[in-house]
């Protein structure tokens, strides 16, 4: 018999969905030769206890019911392990979901995930945290600050916090050390982003053509000289047209060093991390097995 964990952050979103899951749950996976058991997740280290205590009784998957910053912190557990796991999508940004085209609404979430297949994707790896998302160096981990503080989610309040922080961040001379030994000196960098996935949440797109099975990494990377044209493009930026503007640096690698003259935080899948000046990025490839719903057939 399959063993599925479900393992629920209460947390989440705007409030504790943990009966709507049960109820999905009885009526898309129970059955069939499978065994569902559904845990409350109430801090990163609970829940790797949790997911680790039910891959030891045999667990094969493990449904995350929660947004990026919970998948996050079990990644260290499903990496570790041979286990598939899918996303029940109840946080606030949820770019990992969106990005795989996995339904916002809970219950069609929970539908699409008993028809997916498994597939091996990319991790990425920072100063020795994995990442599945995005992790970010400059502006970034401040509006990550911003945008937390708003009651509500979505793009309207990723551009309050965008255009508010673009004027009160200080940014640092950055240099980019590359695998070929070339290295790329950054003066003022505003935005600093390596994206496994195409979005930071909400909607906001960083790297449209970011592929998480490829092997590598996408960098975007924009300088505050051009950030008085940057913000009249934040629209078209979130929606994902940002490689096409001028003065837009990007570049696809496996592994890079970035060294800043200061330590100071990062946003890694949505969540702020104190780094030291200098960190590594790299590319941990098919790491993960997840489950991606298949689009439907007149998409």
């Amino acid at each position: 018999m399959r063993h599925v964990l479900v393992l629920v952050n209460p947390g989440a979103g705007s409030r504790d969905r943990t009966a709507e899951i049960r109820v999905a749950m009885r009526e898309h996976w129970e059955g069939a030769g499978r065994y569902v058991s559904i845990e409350s997740s109430y801090s990163a280290d609970d829940g790797r206890d949790k997911a680790c205590a039910a891959i030891a009784d045999g667990a094969d998957t493990v449904l995350v019911a929660g947004g990026d910053g919970m998948i996050n912190s079990l990644l260290p557990v499903l990496a570790k392990h041979d286990v598939t796991f899918g996303v029940i999508p109840t946080g606030s940004g949820n770019g990992f979901a969106r990005h795989f085209d996995i339904p916002l609404d809970l219950s069609e979430a929970i539908a699409s995930l008993r028809r997916a297949r498994p597939r091996s994707i990319d991790m990425g790896c920072v100063a020795g945290i994995p990442f599945v998302v995005t992790c970010s160096f400059a502006c970034e981990a401040a509006i990550v600050e911003s945008f937390e503080s708003f009651p509500v989610r979505g793009v309207l309040p990723y551009v309050f916090s965008t255009v508010y922080q673009a004027f009160k961040y200080e940014p640092q001379p950055t240099t980019l050390y590359l695998e070929d030994n070339s290295q790329v000196m950054f003066e003022e960098p505003i935005i600093f982003t390596f994206a496994n996935l195409s979005q930071y949440g909400g909607g906001a797109v960083i790297s449209p053509t970011a592929d998480p099975c490829d092997g590598m990494i996408e960098l975007v990377v924009v300088e505050r000289k051009v950030l008085p044209g940057l913000l009249l493009q934040i629209p078209n930026i979130l929606a994902g047209d940002i490689k096409k503007l001028t003065d837009v640096y990007a570049i696809s690698c496996r592994k890079a060093r970035v060294v800043r003259e200061n330590p100071a935080p990062i946003q890694i899948d949505g969540e702020l991390v104190d780094a030291p000046a200098s960190v590594t990025v790299e590319v941990k490839h098919q790491a993960l097995k997840v489950l991606i719903p298949q689009r439907p057939q007149n998409q």
